[in-house]
């Protein structure tokens, strides 16, 4: 409850924390010291007992699954790259909507030639800290602005997308803008916005994939 922004007040409360702690967890974690093994079975079984390690399972027939005996703490990242064709909205940890906006009104299509607000609105779920928010763009629009008003927020604008970092947000809704411009008539896939934790990334929210017209 203290740790409102990740972290203790200062160095001194931290170190306090620590001492008061550690010699309980050492005496109800005894065999700490004992070399730690971690043991995977699915297409194959083995066990690793020097680290780091690092291994690639390409087309996996079988559930991976592992567990972890002996002492000391073991770290384990485990990750996956696929293709997403019909990506379906997220909504457990952030409620993420997009939509566009000229001169504080909605629109249903953009104008060639005509600068427009992209409008990203996120209802956070669960008090959330260290937050990467990932706002595609449409093809055929470019950046009218690139502008870091919000204080609270740092972006960056790449070719395809605008990622906003952000130290906290608190519970209930956050809304950003990006300014643009129009340039070419057509239909373009506009990408799902996302935002998740940048030390977690497990803990994520999407919306749906749309088409944008440019008329």
């Amino acid at each position: 409850a203290e740790r409102k922004q990740g972290h203790w007040v200062n160095t001194v409360t931290s170190a306090s924390v620590v001492s008061a702690t550690l010699p309980y967890l050492l005496a109800q974690n005894g065999h700490f010291q004992q070399p730690a093994v971690v043991s995977f079975s699915g297409d194959s079984v083995f066990s690793i007992s020097q680290f780091p390690y690092k291994t690639v399972i390409k087309n996996p027939a079988r559930q991976l699954s592992l567990t972890k005996a002996g002492g000391g703490l073991v770290y384990l990242t485990a990750y996956q790259h696929f293709f997403n064709a019909q990506p379906q909205p997220v909504t457990s940890n952030f409620d993420i909507q997009t939509w566009f906006e000229k001169n504080g009104n909605k629109v249903a299509y953009l104008t060639a030639g005509e600068k427009v607000t992209m409008v990203a609105q996120v209802n956070v779920l669960k008090e959330a800290e260290y937050v990467m928010m990932e706002v595609p763009i449409p093809a055929g629009c470019l950046y009218a602005d690139k502008n870091q008003s919000d204080w609270q927020v740092h972006k960056e604008f790449m070719k395809n997308k605008a990622v906003l970092f952000a130290e906290h947000l608190s519970v209930g809704i956050h809304t950003f803008s990006i300014d643009l411009e129009s340039r070419y008539n057509g239909a373009y896939t506009l990408n799902p916005a996302k935002a998740s934790l940048m030390y977690y990334p497990s803990f994520y929210g999407r919306n749906e994939i749309r088409v944008v017209q440019v008329k």
